[in-house]
């Protein structure tokens, strides 16, 4: 037997405390309400930023832009992550991650209309070493000469087996080149690494002209305190 939600909350809706009202199919439904995580960090700003500016740049596209940009993002929805891009995509959403990407790598290009340059698959992590005084990435193969590597960190708390929404930008790794130097990057971001503190890492690759991104890869590392 279902029950009437009483007439005196037949209307209530919104958080109080600590819980949460919604209305759903004609019944109330109450839930424990969550904080959400801090949405003002410097990186989040700039995404939110990047984000407002394409957004606007969108809208002085001629429709026959718009139109090319809407056929290519259905067919990188109906090929999935051929593209780097998972699930389905407006052709707003596709022009908007593209430039972000090529942001990203300070690439001087700005898309108007999509290319269809696809990355190289991401090489795999030979090497990442952390020392008191060193943080190396080093790659098993050069990164393809039309794509730039992004690498991205993150300290991982005691217990946590990754931190993937912790992740932050700190080197990127040009075409031809295997192995970048990110300690400097790392502790502005971050501070100091501490001994015993394990980092989490991952990379992929964007293609310079297009802004799609390859698949990631990932790796641990442990912080390691070489005497002097």
């Amino acid at each position: 037997m279902k029950a009437k939600t009483h007439e005196l909350f037949e209307n209530f809706s919104g958080s109080t405390g600590g819980i949460t009202a919604t209305h759903a199919a004609g019944h109330l439904l109450v839930r424990k309400k969550v904080s959400p995580n801090d949405a003002n960090t410097e990186a989040q700003k700039a995404i939110r930023k990047h984000f407002t500016l394409y957004a606007q740049k969108w809208t002085r596209l001629t429709i026959e832009q718009q139109r090319k940009w809407n056929e290519q993002a259905r067919q990188v929805s109906a090929e999935k992550s051929y593209f780097g891009i998972f699930g389905k995509v407006s052709g707003f959403n596709l022009y908007v991650k593209c430039n972000m990407n090529l942001e990203l790598i300070n690439a001087p290009n700005e898309l108007t209309e999509p290319a269809r340059d696809l990355p190289q698959s991401t090489p795999f992590i030979e090497l990442f070493e952390v020392t008191s005084t060193e943080m190396t990435v080093e790659l098993s193969e050069n990164v393809h000469a039309g794509d730039t590597l992004v690498v991205r960190a993150a300290p991982l708390k005691s217990g946590l087996s990754n931190n993937t929404n912790g992740l932050r930008q700190i080197a990127t790794i040009a075409g031809g080149q295997n192995m970048a130097e990110i300690k400097e990057k790392y502790r502005a971001v971050f501070g100091e690494p501490v001994a015993g503190e394990r980092i989490q890492l991952q990379v992929y690759a964007i293609n310079k002209l297009s802004g799609y991104a390859s698949g990631r890869r990932e790796a641990m590392s442990n912080v390691i305190v070489v005497e002097p």
